[in-house]
């Protein structure tokens, strides 16, 4: 309708155009002989009133293409507004799930270090334990060496005083003898 009304305007203000009135003296505008009349002054003013209209609509026109591009814009902010609000949420979950696989991490990191220092604290005991096995060991070997030096020489003495031949003669003999 805004672009009909404009031409129906212009074609309207054309047809009903009359040249204006010439300017003329105050006593020449009274006169009733005067080339204009009532009627053709309002010719002029009606074109005016069309141009004005015509103005306005076209005036309208762009507040209305301006206010269409403004909510086009508006709706387009909005939805880039919920855009990166979504990846901002996204990227806030994203965060807390490695915040709890980092947590989760570290517990078991230090389930590992609680293991590790009983395992290391077993070790040392098994280690003491061990020392004190080896150091028991060796001094069991030492009292058998000594063990089977001592009967080593028990077994020398008893061949050597003993069981000397000389001496098992004399024993036999005084056997025989009683």
């Amino acid at each position: 309708m805004t672009e009909i009304r404009p031409k129906l305007l212009r074609t309207h203000a054309q047809s009903e155009t009359v040249p204006l009135c010439s300017t003329q003296t105050e006593s020449e505008e009274l006169d009733s002989d005067s080339v204009c009349s009532a009627a053709e002054d309002g010719g002029p003013v009606l074109y005016l009133v069309y141009q004005a209209a015509e103005a306005l609509t076209a005036a309208e026109d762009r507040v209305t293409d301006i206010e269409a591009r403004a909510q086009t814009l508006a709706q387009r902010a909005m939805e880039e507004i919920k855009l990166a609000e979504q990846r901002v949420n996204e990227v806030d979950a994203e965060r807390r799930a490695i915040e709890s696989r980092l947590n989760e991490a570290n517990t078991r990191i230090k389930e590992c270090e609680n293991a590790l220092e009983k395992s290391e604290s077993r070790n040392a005991v098994a280690e003491a334990k061990l020392a004190a096995a080896e150091h028991r060991a060796r001094r069991a070997e030492s009292r058998a060496n000594a063990a089977r030096a001592a009967m080593v020489r028990i077994e020398e003495a008893i061949r050597t005083h003993l069981l000397r031949p000389d001496r098992l003669h004399s024993i036999k003999s005084s056997r025989a003898a009683a």
